[in-house]
């Protein structure tokens, strides 16, 4: 049973996602980065870091520095996790594999999505649902906050999505963080592309 002080009842989630990666090097959407808290967690975090907007890639040297020094997660009522998980290169690689067959390439393309979203879903979800359940909510209750690039995954989760956002932000500078090996206090560092792609395989690969 929950102790009263832990739980808030009727807390929005908010998830803040970005994906990492060039592809010309390993391809796109090495890394995706995640941020999970309430509005009040995110604005904290905001707030501390002090700046009217964040962009790491076109930021100063010295903004950065600000983001980079005031970004800490207390993985109470914030978490930022950074997931190594080479979807991009995943999918292309199932949609080489002769033993996968499909009507056309473009469903093909939203089949491997769906599932390897699903997969990585079933991976993180002991980040997302201990502080889903503390603050009884659902995955209709949390909203993701991102760009194109994770628009599709959020809906795969059963997610609302909204364009951008302050949470995004902090995960825009944590994916930049991490594509540049800089370390930020108490982030979780995940290793799932090998594990994801061995299940695509199991799973897709006839």
């Amino acid at each position: 049973m929950l102790r009263d002080d832990l739980v808030t009842a009727g807390s929005d989630i908010i998830i803040g996602a970005d994906v990492s990666g060039n592809p010309s090097v390993g391809g796109q959407a090495r890394y995706i980065a995640l941020v999970v808290g309430t509005a009040d967690s995110i604005d904290g975090i905001y707030q501390k870091i002090g700046l009217s907007q964040i962009h790491m890639v076109s930021m100063k040297k010295s903004k950065r520095q600000t983001v980079i020094r005031n970004m800490e997660f207390n993985n109470n009522d914030l978490i930022g996790a950074c997931v190594h998980v080479q979807r991009q290169k995943t999918v292309d690689e199932m949609l080489g594999e002769p033993g996968f067959v499909a009507k056309s390439r473009q469903k093909s393309k939203s089949k491997l999505y769906r599932h390897f979203d699903y997969l990585l879903f079933r991976e993180i979800k002991d980040l997302t649902e201990p502080f889903a359940f503390q603050r009884r909510c659902e995955a209709k209750d949390i909203t993701m906050q991102c760009d194109s690039d994770m628009v599709r995954t959020g809906k795969n989760w059963g997610m609302n999505t909204s364009d951008k956002g302050k949470a995004y932000e902090i995960a825009d500078a944590l994916a930049w963080c991490n594509e540049h090996g800089i370390k930020i206090s108490q982030c979780r560092e995940l290793e799932l592309a090998d594990k994801i792609c061995a299940e695509m395989r199991h799973d897709m690969i006839k």
